[in-house]
């Protein structure tokens, strides 16, 4: 009794290892075609583009239909079975996967670098800034014929006036963008139609052969770059502005072959209706151009590890993988260098199951070559 039990447990295992060992090997043992029919059509779950078979069916990984793959959907040749194929699909399978394309077109790129920042309130700063202010305009007031003594007095006011904001940490670069911003001063202290935005951006590069002021690559923060500001006190709502000053501080720190170092930043933005209280902290997000750049979506890139891959998909329905060089990276875009041209369409959605089917073309044609060069042989060898 033991021993047959011991036998049908026997059977049972080398039967599942058996059924387990057909399921492994599905995608790569499909039923031959009828050796008397030509043309026999293949049939290939929609979703599952490795299972496949030579007649209609279910699919064993989903249960989906066995979509057939005749006439429009037969793959182009393909040189090795490692490379990708061109191949086309019917508007209705596209459709069942989702496929979305976009244009390769000129856009304006840019790159965002967030941070917090936080909302100035600073009436030291204020009335530091208001006395510069007074003593400029005094001295600007004397005409020649003031008495030496007035003058020595208006300018000695002015330089301890500039001392102080030097001690509040306002360069003389920032003390001239400032001045020439409008009504700006007067947000360091009293709410109104827009705010001051203090932040600090961490390991940005700059030159250390130029002046401190100077930021060196062109996708780095800049005076007059636009920003937006948000809070968690104030959801759905977004501030616009842009940034007033720019100041490295501290020392660089080497970093691979470019010198990195904090960049202090000032923006003012608009605040209509009223916007984040003053000293609270808020997200800061500075949006750095890069001009004007031939790109596509970055999703629809393939990398591989060793190169960029897009699909193009043609007017007839038939895709086309690219090998594609691709150069800066901006905020949901990046740009081309090499591979495509402007107008074409690349793929940006089911790029995974596009990619996948593209293989698969490969990989049978490649097959299906051999199996024939095979057959060749053997047919040689008979005669």
């Amino acid at each position: 009794m033991r021993a047959r039990s011991a036998l049908g447990i026997a059977l049972a295992t080398a039967a599942i290892v058996a059924v387990g060992a057909s399921w492994r090997s599905w995608p790569a043992r499909a039923p031959a075609p009828d050796a008397g029919v030509a043309d026999a059509a293949t049939y290939q779950c929609p979703m599952h583009p490795q299972v496949v078979a030579h007649a209609p069916g279910q699919c064993p990984m989903c249960g989906m239909a066995l979509a057939r793959v005749a006439g429009e959907d037969a793959p182009e040749p393909a040189a090795t079975a490692t490379s990708r194929a061109a191949f086309t699909l019917s508007p209705e399978r596209e459709q069942l996967i989702g496929v979305r394309t976009a244009a390769v077109e000129y856009r304006e790129l840019h790159r965002d670098l967030r941070t917090a920042g936080r909302v100035a309130f600073d009436p030291d700063l204020y009335a530091a800034l208001a006395e510069h202010r007074e003593a400029s305009a005094a001295q600007d007031a004397l005409d020649a014929a003031a008495p030496p003594e007035a003058r020595r007095r208006v300018e000695g006011l002015r330089r301890s006036a500039a001392q102080r904001l030097v001690l509040l940490g306002i360069s003389s670069s920032e003390l001239a963008a400032v001045s020439r911003v409008e009504g700006g001063a007067a947000n360091l202290l009293l709410p109104g139609q827009s705010a001051w935005i203090y932040a600090t951006i961490h390991g940005t590069a700059v030159d250390p052969t130029a002046a401190m002021t100077t930021i060196a690559a062109p996708d780095l923060p800049r005076v007059d770059h636009p920003v937006v500001v948000t809070t968690r006190a104030l959801p759905g709502r977004a501030f616009r502005g842009r940034l007033v000053t720019v100041e490295p501080v501290g020392g660089t720190t080497a970093v691979g072959s470019a010198a990195r170092q904090a960049v202090r930043v000032r923006a003012l933005i608009a605040t209509p209706g009223g916007g984040p209280t003053r000293g609270s902290f808020v997200d800061l997000v500075v949006q750095v151009p890069l001009g004007r750049r031939l790109a596509i979506p970055d999703d629809a890139v393939i990398d591989t590890g060793t190169r960029q891959v897009a699909f193009v998909r043609h007017p007839d329905g038939r895709f086309e993988p690219r090998d594609v060089l691709v150069g800066v990276e901006g905020e949901g875009a990046v740009e081309v260098l090499d591979g495509l041209s402007a107008g074409e369409q690349v793929v940006v959605a089911a790029n995974f199951l596009i990619d996948s089917e593209s293989r698969f073309r490969a990989d049978r044609a490649a097959f299906a070559a051999a199996d024939a060069a095979h057959r060749e042989s053997g047919t040689s060898a008979t005669r």
